[in-house]
């Protein structure tokens, strides 16, 4: 699983429909018109002086323990295929490289560009998300259990380190979850529930900024939410 950043930039006066441009340049790699040439040998070495503590394994491929990611490009567009472990604080690194370029990051698991106008979108979302509240349980053997619900088609805030957030005075927290909720089964409930700091780890393609120990998750569909348990039990 790895974690697409695209970037390009528009001559004066153009713009055009984001994912076309995402297809046809970055995937396809076609000339598109109405883009502007980009000085690809200067981002290339930009790229280098940045994660010069990343070992290349070749001309685009980068890798350390803080994540891995490669490089592929056109005379007009950058894409970073980036491993789905790789810290948010490196993927930023990238993002502010290409915008020494004049080239904002384009998003294609969410197809948003994050120019001005679809920043103002991600606020919006921000503001409007919902901000998963814990609930707290004790189970058979007296232990203690902290709970966040994260519900299908439902854009939601999470902690990134709900530690960070919560505690309960003279209580030690035995365990954290996230429980994954439906919403278009014939009977609704529950899809299933997993340790909360593997469920962020697996949500990370889905998360879609964060900030302030907050992440914003994308709405997500049944089948997505399922998809998280592969290879895992439905505690």
């Amino acid at each position: 699983m790895s974690r697409h950043l695209a970037f390009w930039r528009y001559n004066n006066g153009t713009y055009l429909d984001n994912q076309m441009v995402y297809e046809e340049s970055c995937c396809e790699e076609n000339p598109v018109d109405g883009l502007a040439a980009l000085p690809i040998s200067d981002i290339l070495r930009r790229v280098d002086e940045v994660f010069n503590d990343y070992d290349k394994l070749d001309g685009r491929n980068y890798e350390s323990s803080k994540g891995s990611f490669s490089i592929s490009a056109t005379k007009q567009s950058v894409l970073f295929d980036c491993g789905w472990s790789m810290a948010e604080s490196e993927l930023n690194k990238i993002i502010d490289i290409m915008l020494e370029f004049g080239c904002p990051l384009y998003d294609p698991q969410i197809e948003t560009r994050f120019d001005s106008d679809d920043t103002d979108k991600l606020n919006q979302r921000w503001q409007e998300a919902y901000k998963a509240n814990p609930r707290v349980y004790e189970n058979t053997n007296g232990e203690i259990l902290v709970g966040f619900a994260l519900t299908e088609d439902t854009d939601s805030l999470f902690p990134l380190v709900p530690e960070q957030q919560w505690a309960i005075e003279g209580q030690t927290i035995g365990s954290w979850i996230i429980t994954t909720v439906s919403l278009t089964n014939p009977q609704g409930g529950i899809i299933g529930q997993m340790e909360y700091h593997e469920a962020m780890k697996r949500l990370q393609p889905h998360i879609i900024a964060s900030a302030d120990n907050w992440a914003l998750i994308r709405g997500m569909t049944h089948s997505e939410l399922d998809s998280l348990f592969d290879g895992l039990p439905r505690n």
